[in-house]
């Protein structure tokens, strides 16, 4: 698939990297600074990205494509702050404030207190703030999840992986909450904790015993983690980074 703009390429281009090169120097990216990206990406572009004889029109390959994109989205992260509210809901012990100090700190503590009731934090990663309800998982704090739950950017959901007696408990609990009206289309982020454990499920077994297939009115993603290891929690962060919103 190919895009033409009926424009002065070289013009876009100079004003675009012109551009970069001054945000750089104002907002100290080390990228610019460090590599000097004016310097080395116009020599390539006059080489690689003009197909044209005419520099009248600049052509657009699906890789010019892409590194457009990705010059958007910086400059996007450099003016527009993002945030995203979150729920953390699952049975006790599944490692829900585990979890929260391992995406705000990257640190892990043994004698963890369980949470009564709930409690809620605030994590900045980059441009974005996420706001973290962390709910307590007891039977008699469950009835308050929707609550918790209703407007959020997504709800995520904490399985201890290990526990394979506690998993029906869970996928009954899960599926009894998504039933809520007032949660349609909320997006899902399912996590099996503790796989540094070795009776624990592999993802597969827990997709099916959760029965998470079954699911069809919302997105849902499941990851198998350990807040213990420090296990794929940098791939939690990118998909909750993915799933905010600009601030207004």
């Amino acid at each position: 698939m190919m895009s033409w703009i009926s424009l002065d390429g070289s013009l876009v281009l100079k004003v675009l990297l012109e551009t970069l090169v001054v945000l750089a120097k104002r907002f100290q990216n080390p990228f610019i600074r460090h590599h000097k990206i004016h310097s080395i990406i116009v020599p390539w572009s006059a080489k690689f990205l003009f197909s044209s004889s005419s520099s009248s029109f600049l052509f657009l390959s699906p890789l010019l494509m892409g590194l457009w994109d990705s010059l958007l989205n910086w400059l996007r992260s450099l003016f527009f702050k993002q945030e995203m509210e979150l729920s953390l809901v699952g049975l006790q012990n599944a490692g829900k404030t585990s979890l929260v100090n391992s995406i705000a700190t990257g640190g892990y503590s043994e004698d963890m207190i369980p949470t009564v009731g709930f409690n809620m934090r605030k994590v900045t990663k980059g441009n974005v703030t996420i706001k973290l309800w962390d709910l307590g998982g007891q039977r008699r704090f469950r009835t308050m999840w929707e609550r918790y739950c209703r407007g959020v950017s997504a709800i995520v959901y904490v399985v201890d992986a290990a526990d394979r007696d506690s998993v029906p408990i869970s996928r009954t609990e899960l599926h009894e909450l998504l039933t809520k009206p007032s949660l349609g289309g909320i997006p899902l982020l399912v996590l099996g904790n503790k796989i540094d454990k070795s009776e624990a499920l592999s993802k597969q077994s827990l997709v099916d015993q959760l029965e998470l297939e079954s699911i069809k009115d919302r997105e849902v993603c499941c990851y198998m983690i350990s807040c213990k290891d420090s296990v794929n929690i940098d791939v939690v962060i990118d998909w909750l980074i993915k799933h905010s919103k600009t601030a207004k």
